[in-house]
């Protein structure tokens, strides 16, 4: 594959109408991978897993397009507070990077069943998604937008 190549891949999701594909860009640049999602942002972890070669670009492209697809807002910036930090030490620390490896590789599974890319569910990652990815991101994602519109009323007081 060129240095420069450019490829769009889309996929259809299980739970939503072919009529509305989660659609992903992709760019490889060298040995760089850069992944949009409707020209925003992107999964840390699983892009290290990508780049370490413990996921393949099947599950690594369903897996970005599910979760831009069907993770909120909030889930999504709860997840980008604490995902570079912990892609960080996956990239410093190749025992972080075991040790996140299986509970990921579950989550990028269940994924790759919604994405059709697998016949059955992945309970384990769903398990993983439902009961510990999603309620944390959440989390720390509504507590970002509260801190962030308390510091906008405050600015506008003084």
């Amino acid at each position: 594959m060129s240095s420069q190549a450019l490829t769009f891949a889309s996929c259809h999701s299980r739970d939503h109408a072919p009529q509305q594909p989660a659609a992903i860009r992709y760019r490889l640049n060298e040995n760089e991978l850069h992944v949009w999602v409707n020209d925003q942002g992107s999964k840390r972890v699983c892009t290290e897993l990508f780049r370490s070669g413990v996921v393949d670009r099947s599950r690594y492209i369903a897996d970005v397009a599910y979760c831009r697809y069907s993770l909120s807002e909030t889930v999504l910036r709860g997840y980008r507070i604490w995902g570079p930090a912990c892609a960080s030490l996956m990239q410093r620390h190749r025992w972080f990077m075991t040790l996140i490896a299986t509970p990921t590789k579950w989550f990028i599974e269940d994924s790759a069943f919604h994405m059709a890319l697998r016949d059955t569910p992945h309970w384990r990652g769903r398990l993983v998604r439902r009961a510990i990815f999603v309620p944390a991101c959440w989390a720390i994602g509504a507590l970002s937008n509260l801190l962030a519109r308390r510091r906008a009323s405050e600015t506008l007081q003084h």
